[in-house]
């Protein structure tokens, strides 16, 4: 047995393929194999969105053992990067083989663009980043192929798109090697990191454009995480998009398709196999009552969060004015009242106090043209 390193791509399977292999790290050991732990490694066994454990390749003061089995996605782009993947040559086994999945071309763009919206706080429309942003990653393929030529090591590729439905028993037997004599303790291999419906894309996607510092963690992984049963969309392209996408990417997939086996080849999908629309038509979006709860529970967050926030500024601002022996204002009476209105929204004497107190400040910022001023 020597090492495996498995490099990914992106949305190959890897969340789920390292959700599998921490929950089979005692079983793999037994077999002669060390999935060595992480800090991911407890997040991994419950299910949920992981990078794995290979970054532990880039701590120089970790030690590799013969016998290793290391993932994670970014060490595809990460390896390419300087003379990290020579440095890291220089201390691994004998032997070494890395691992990589790819995927169909629009298979993948679709996938891409959604973790772009999720992830990478992207508000392009699919067709708009497929035609633009896409692609990138058929160039570090290349890099790669030649780097295992150039280096003389092992580097086998494989297409997710023709081993997706068996993924982990694809994994167990191509690459680890296992025959019959491993019994699966836990067959299924669970939906990790799953895609959005265009529901969910679209809100965070909207989310991207109008929320100063968006993030994931309120929309797209509450999604993921509390409904990973949902079954996912993809979006619609038109025939423009699909013939300019063919164009530009089909000579680098040509020149990448050379040096991987043929029953592994990136396939350029058929525009009738996709889901096409006319560059006109009007997309509709649909949430159940569960997701909608999901979404409001974590926007909802996002906003006590930003208003928390603001309170704490508030009562420091006006902490420093005791201090230093200053006079607190209307506008200070206002926001003291507005938090005892938050913390009693019920109380009668409290609301009555906000109206009153918001036509004081109010009325004193319209005569006042350097309040209105700074108002605005």
């Amino acid at each position: 047995m020597t090492c495996i390193i498995h490099i990914g791509h992106g949305k190959t399977g890897s969340s789920a393929l390292q959700t599998k292999l921490a929950r089979s790290a005692e079983q793999l050991t037994a077999h002669g194999y060390v999935y060595p732990d992480h800090e991911s490694a407890d997040a991994a066994k419950k299910g949920l969105i992981t990078s794995g454990n290979g970054l532990l390749l880039l701590d120089s003061s970790h030690v590799i053992q013969p016998n290793s089995i290391y993932s994670n996605e970014n060490l595809f782009f990460a390896l390419m990067r300087g003379y990290e993947l020579e440095t890291l040559l220089k201390r691994l086994p004998d032997d070494p083989v890395f691992v990589m999945y790819t995927r169909d071309l629009f298979s993948y763009s679709v996938s891409s663009w959604g973790q772009f919206i999720k992830r990478g706080q992207g508000t392009e429309s699919y067709p708009e980043y497929a035609k633009r942003r896409y692609g990138g990653h058929f160039r570090i393929m290349r890099e790669w192929l030649d780097a295992a030529k150039r280096l003389g090591f092992r580097l086998d590729i494989y297409n997710y798109s023709r081993h997706r439905k068996n993924l982990w028993e694809h994994f167990r037997t191509h690459i680890l090697g296992f025959g019959p004599d491993w019994v699966d303790e836990n067959p299924n291999l669970d939906v990790v990191n799953r895609s959005l419906t265009m529901a969910e894309y679209e809100v965070q996607r909207l989310f991207n454009k109008y929320c100063e510092n968006p993030t994931a963690s309120f929309i797209s992984d509450r999604m993921v995480n509390r409904l990973p049963d949902i079954k996912s969309e993809t979006p619609t392209i038109d025939r423009a998009s699909y013939d300019a996408i063919c164009s530009r990417l089909e000579p680098v997939v040509k020149a990448v398709n050379q040096d991987i086996p043929e029953g592994e080849v990136v396939q350029i999908e058929a525009f009738e196999d996709l889901r096409t629309t006319s560059n006109t038509q009007e997309e509709r979006f649909d949430l159940s009552t569960e997701q909608l709860d999901v979404l409001i529970q974590g926007v909802s967050v996002k906003i006590n969060h930003s208003l928390m926030d603001k309170d704490a500024n508030d009562l420091r601002d006006m902490a420093f004015k005791i201090e230093k022996g200053e006079a607190l204002s209307m506008e200070d009476a206002l926001t003291l009242m507005r938090l005892a209105h938050r913390a009693r929204p019920n109380g009668s004497v409290i609301k009555k106090k906000v109206a009153e107190y918001e036509a004081i400040v109010d009325a004193g910022t319209a005569s006042d043209p350097a309040k209105t001023a700074k108002s605005k």
